[in-house]
């Protein structure tokens, strides 16, 4: 426990607001944040054979005349085969809805999709349709996320459902470390004590003042139906909000406040992206909070929010949890607290 104790009075500052300046930096951000609280997860990982990657390289190249993603490249050669959860899981629970097999990760999987297919064929002769190849697919609902020769970013990330195929406002580098940070904050609760060992009504005086060396705290919020207009207006405003106030600086791996996914000529369409979050960074109290938005079935807008706060300030934390509760219902007026 002591030890958790020392990271954790490590400024978490360039780990998320400065993005990795290469696919190795990346992994080693993703090593050391998963680290912060599972110190184990490393070995869970277990990389992809050489002669298989270099045999999806020769594909792609010759099917789509590109390189592999350099990020996506450095995730098999680190853990294509065993990833200890962090990407696979998060896409395999996203699939479960539809109980598809998942084909992601392993360069051989990719290369039987590819060799199999002629989808890619087939798309270049549509001009509403990019060009792409998935690195995770659904065999049974068609839900795919993948790579596309026609972006100017190599690894951002292609969106199929269906038969429907649009950009997301993504890359697999902000994507993966995403999840890293989720796998971080699902950790830190292994090692973390719950307060009076119950879940808190939200009454000011139940929240005590005291700083914590480090403390988690989670709760949900519903969406305001006004919220539901096209281009989330009302919700992008409510985050600029608490970036002016609490001085946030938005993480490299945020969504920077883009929900939907967009066409091949750059227009928002109506379909979510499932991953759409925001996560903020609070330097003077090394304060971080996430705002991962949820969907109801059916919908295309944000119908309600998970909101994370790990932080080392316990009086900061009230502050921004009466800011957002001001304009926003609290599901079951509860949420819980840890001390980690």
């Amino acid at each position: 426990m002591k030890s958790v104790v020392k990271i954790m009075r490590y400024s978490l500052r360039p780990l998320f607001t400065c993005p990795p300046n290469s696919a190795e930096e990346l992994f080693q951000k993703i090593k050391h944040c998963i680290s912060v609280f599972n110190p184990e997860w490393v070995k869970k990982i277990k990389p992809d054979s050489d002669k298989d990657i270099r045999y999806l390289e020769k594909l792609v190249m010759h099917t789509y005349g590109t390189p592999l993603p350099a990020s996506y490249k450095m995730y098999l050669q680190e853990m294509g085969t065993a990833d200890g959860g962090l990407f696979s899981e998060y896409l395999t629970y996203e699939m479960s809805r539809f109980y598809g097999r998942m084909a992601c990760g392993a360069a051989d999987e990719i290369e039987d999709l590819l060799d199999r297919s002629t989808r890619g064929q087939e798309i270049k002769e549509s001009p509403s349709e990019p060009p792409y190849w998935h690195f995770a697919l659904s065999q049974f609902s068609g839900e795919g996320w993948g790579f596309s020769p026609s972006t100017t970013i190599p690894d951002q990330i292609i969106k199929r459902n269906g038969h429907f195929v649009a950009y997301t406002s993504d890359t697999f580098s902000s994507l993966l470390f995403y999840f890293a940070f989720s796998y971080m904050f699902y950790s830190a609760t292994s090692h973390s004590t719950k307060l009076n060992n119950k879940t808190f009504k939200y009454l000011a005086e139940s929240y005590s003042p005291e700083a914590y060396e480090c403390h988690k705290v989670e709760f949900y919020v519903k969406y305001p139906q006004e919220w539901a207009t096209p281009g989330h207006t009302a919700l992008i405003d409510f985050l600029n909000v608490l970036e002016k106030e609490f001085s946030f600086e938005e993480c490299w791996f945020s969504g920077f406040k883009k929900f939907n996914l967009f066409d091949i000529n750059g227009q928002e369409t109506l379909y979510p992206w499932e991953f759409s979050r925001y996560i903020g960074f609070h330097t003077a109290s090394d304060l971080i909070i996430s705002i991962d938005n949820r969907y109801a079935a059916g919908e295309n807008y944000p119908t309600s929010g998970g909101i994370r706060i790990m932080s080392q300030d316990m009086p900061c934390t009230k502050q921004i949890m009466d800011t957002i509760l001001q304009r926003l219902e609290l599901y079951d007026e509860m949420y819980s607290i840890q001390k980690l």
